[in-house]
């Protein structure tokens, strides 16, 4: 699928640890077998796959209705283990109780074992632009952040120190992201997007 668009926004003076999700476009249904807590929900879904922290919908229950997603909304699903996951903000404790069916469906996890993540922060698009800062997750690249990979996850995380957000002059800038696969393949993870730099209030000396 095309690589998405997202605002990265970094406040000066402070640290920045970012995680970002990597999916495949297709999604994948499971059943759920049983509400084992209704406050907040639990449910048992065998083999589910689902990372922790990872969106997901309910849909295609019939009761208690208010266990279904709204449309267009997900939300992150914790891992209580391998066949069950808890939805915390959600509380169905004056619901009626749950029957039977519906599903639990989120977009697959990229497998990014072995993936290399590299990132530049530039004043423009374009070679002829300038490069305001850089990171990446090869340690030999001579990057001013690292991006940390998280392949269980399917999650990288880029990370600035609370040092070099304060040297920002700045006030905005654009950026992309890209991953070099095992295979050498080039894929673009981040589509070119807006960095917004806001400003600090606490300043402590």
């Amino acid at each position: 699928m095309p690589a998405p668009s997202y605002t990265l926004t970094l406040v000066r003076g402070k640290t920045l640890a970012q995680p970002l999700q990597y999916a495949e476009s297709f999604l994948l249904y499971r059943p759920i077998t049983e509400v084992t807590s209704v406050a907040p929900l639990r449910v048992s879904v065998a083999a589910h796959g689902i990372p922790d922290g990872w969106p997901v919908r309910i849909q295609g229950v019939s009761t208690p209705s208010e266990m279904n997603t709204p449309t267009d909304e997900y939300w992150p699903a914790h891992l209580v283990s391998s066949n069950e996951i808890e939805i915390n903000a959600l509380d169905l404790s004056a619901a009626a109780a749950y029957v039977a069916g519906g599903n639990v469906v989120f977009q697959q996890p990229a497998d990014i074992t072995g993936w290399v993540f590299r990132m530049h922060i530039r004043n423009g698009i374009g070679t002829g632009s300038t490069v305001l800062l850089s990171l990446s997750s090869d340690p030999a690249d001579a990057a001013d952040g690292i991006i940390t990979v998280e392949p269980e996850a399917s999650t990288f995380v880029l990370h600035l120190t609370a040092a070099q957000t304060e040297a920002i002059t700045w006030k905005g800038a654009q950026y992309d992201i890209e991953a070099v696969l095992p295979t050498g393949e080039v894929v673009a993870v981040i589509a070119p997007s807006i960095v917004v730099v806001e400003q600090e209030v606490t300043v402590w000396v």
